[in-house]
């Protein structure tokens, strides 16, 4: 047989032919056996190459795809304790959110007092992955229940100092006593909403592949007692996430995985709002962050559904604060922390203003201003 000049085709029809197929760097008796044949057929093939479809077909398929889910989805998930973050978000849906802020700015306390919110709004059928990968669960779990009731950290994480001054007869023992009394009932609840609740603490996760591997545990957990559940999954903070996939120590690098992963996981992986709290560049300015004071900006704000820049104008500037509220009980008449959102990327809505919540530090306690108030400090900001 001869075989210079062969295509493709003809060596295809040498093989239905005379059972094998001759190759070109050969004597025209030597064969290839039809058992290798795939193999040659899988070199030969263009590795991006289309199959022929009606095309029309599937873009109308497509689009009714996306229309189904689009009512399925239905308004979004709500934060009732947060009315106007609710309404400029239109209704959270799945996605990758950051909350971003210079240090003691409050961007944990935002996205800590948000999430939880979320979770307990009942309609929502969302459960709370709390990852804290700075602290213990000894340090976080204070912090939820000081959150709840509105005490002090110290009291929910040292009862037994308070209960000595109670037992020593000191002034204001009878405010300590009610401490006490709110910490425990705060500790019951804490314990009540362990069924919308997962804590965990940078002694048993930090590491991005264990993270991922918890999520879908416990997503698969809450959907065995609710089939319309989903999580929340919060991550403070992104910059103390262990990569062990990447031996990189490029800081650059190991970012635009943690960015491109934490994306993945609420858009495919997990399917759920993503929460990350971010460090900005130290800055010694007094001025209010932008997007470019965020490590690796160009990975982060291209992969985030929203950026939140986290502002704190008592944290900056002391007394000196322009933007503040004095406690209505206080007769110092201290300049108390207002945080200012600022909405700096938002692909989930058209939304890119600032909402405002008066904080207590000592609470961790983030509380949405009415928006009289925001508006005021709106008015103040772009006087400044």
């Amino acid at each position: 047989m001869e075989t210079q000049g062969l295509g493709l085709d003809d060596l295809l029809s040498s093989v239905k032919a005379e059972g094998g197929i001759f190759t070109p760097q050969k004597s025209a008796d030597t064969m290839i056996p039809n058992s290798n044949l795939q193999q040659i057929l899988e070199d030969e093939a263009d590795p991006y190459e289309v199959q022929m479809q009606d095309f029309e077909e599937v873009q109308k398929q497509a689009i009714n795809d996306f229309n189904q889910n689009a009512w399925t989805t239905g308004t979004g998930y709500e934060a009732p304790n947060f009315p106007m973050w609710s309404e400029k978000m239109e209704g959270l849906e799945n996605g990758f959110y950051i909350f971003a802020g210079f240090a003691n700015a409050g961007k944990t306390a935002v996205a800590m007092n948000i999430a939880a919110d979320y979770a307990m709004c009942e309609k929502n059928h969302l459960h709370l992955l709390y990852f804290s990968l700075d602290d213990s669960l000894q340090r976080v779990i204070p912090r939820f229940i000081s959150m709840n009731q509105s005490i002090p950290i110290a009291v929910a994480a040292r009862p037994q100092r308070f209960q000595d001054k109670i037992n020593r007869g000191e002034e204001g023992s009878s405010r300590f006593v009610e401490l006490l009394r709110k910490r425990e009932e705060g500790l019951e609840l804490l314990k009540q909403q362990a069924s919308n609740m997962l804590i965990q603490g940078a002694d048993t996760a930090q590491c991005l592949e264990k993270m991922l591997n918890i999520a879908k545990m416990y997503k698969t957990y809450v959907r065995t007692k609710d089939d319309k559940a989903n999580i929340i999954v919060v991550v403070d903070s992104m910059m103390d996430i262990v990569v062990d996939s990447v031996n990189t120590r490029d800081e650059k690098e190991k970012n635009t995985i943690i960015s491109q992963t934490m994306k993945r996981w609420a858009d495919e992986e997990l399917q759920c709002p993503v929460f990350g709290t971010a460090h900005l560049r130290k800055n010694t300015s007094t001025k209010r962050p932008v997007i470019s004071d965020l490590k690796e900006t160009g990975r982060y704000e291209y992969d985030a559904t929203a950026i939140f820049l986290v502002a704190n104008d008592v944290s900056r500037n002391g007394q000196n604060a322009d933007i503040y509220y004095h406690a209505p009980d206080d007769p110092s008449g201290e300049k108390l922390p207002i945080l200012e959102i600022q909405w700096a990327k938002n692909k989930a809505s058209d939304f890119k203003e600032r909402t405002y919540c008066f904080f207590t530090p000592s609470f961790s306690k983030a509380t949405e201003c009415p928006k009289e108030l925001a508006a005021r400090f709106d008015e103040k900001i772009y006087s400044l």
